[in-house]
């Protein structure tokens, strides 16, 4: 709406949710732009960064890990995460 009440013609977003969902539908409806862009989905790039905040994180606060293996973007089996050993 801001972009709207500056003047500008056309606006586009560029959606920050992982999912087709309630949230990206609500943002396709109310935002007002003429574009939004595609969910973000399992690309393999914010998989990647997540697991490197991950490994900082849990390194930071000294907890033993053991690999598990998570999602990659094709769905199939992807990078080697870290969990916390219970």
């Amino acid at each position: 709406f801001a972009a709207r009440a500056a003047g500008a013609r056309r606006v586009a977003v560029a959606s920050v949710h992982l999912g087709a969902g309630t949230g990206h539908e609500l943002l396709e409806r109310v935002s007002g732009a003429d574009v939004v862009t595609a969910p973000v989905g399992r690309d393999a790039r914010l998989v990647g960064a997540l697991l490197d905040r991950y490994r900082e994180a849990r390194c930071a606060v000294d907890v033993p890990m053991e690999p598990a293996v998570v999602l990659g973007a094709t769905g199939g089996p992807g990078p080697t995460a870290l969990t916390p050993v219970v």
